[in-house]
């Protein structure tokens, strides 16, 4: 189950209006949180609009940081973004890089429609847990 997620995770584009994923690194915990093969897993992702498709041309960054929780079931993560104007959403799209891919979970708001945030925007945008129920497209029903 853990693989799963860390492959989905591994594989997922972060949409913003105007960032996106720009690379997952996984950090292990140290070994005392590695118990019976279950492990605490932190992956981090740069924001930025070079990874958005097309490529969008803004000042705006961020960083994505998840945890995967030590028994696979939820995935709490938080959004903080800098220089980001007029935003609307941010979700987790599954597809290559380069493409434009469904939405399986949303992160802002909680699920749609859009909640615009008129002019620029610094600071946590988001922050929350994602377990199974959260997800929809084509991992609706799907475990983490």
């Amino acid at each position: 189950m853990k693989k799963q997620i860390l492959l989905y995770v591994s594989a997922l584009l972060i949409v913003f209006t105007a960032c996106d994923d720009k690379g997952i690194e996984p950090v292990l915990q140290d070994d005392s949180a590695i118990k019976g093969g279950y492990r605490v897993v932190n992956m981090r992702a740069h924001l930025g609009g070079d990874q958005e498709v097309p490529v969008a041309e803004t000042k705006a960054t961020g960083q994505a940081i998840f945890q995967l929780s030590k028994d696979g079931t939820e995935l709490s993560y938080k959004l903080i973004v800098a220089n980001i104007e007029n935003l609307r959403m941010a979700h987790i799209h599954v597809a290559p890089v380069g493409s434009n891919g469904v939405v399986v979970v949303w992160l802002y708001p909680d699920g749609p429609p859009p909640m615009p945030i008129p002019g620029r925007f610094s600071g946590i945008l988001a922050q929350g847990t994602i377990t199974a129920d959260d997800l929809i497209g084509s991992l609706a029903g799907a475990s983490l």
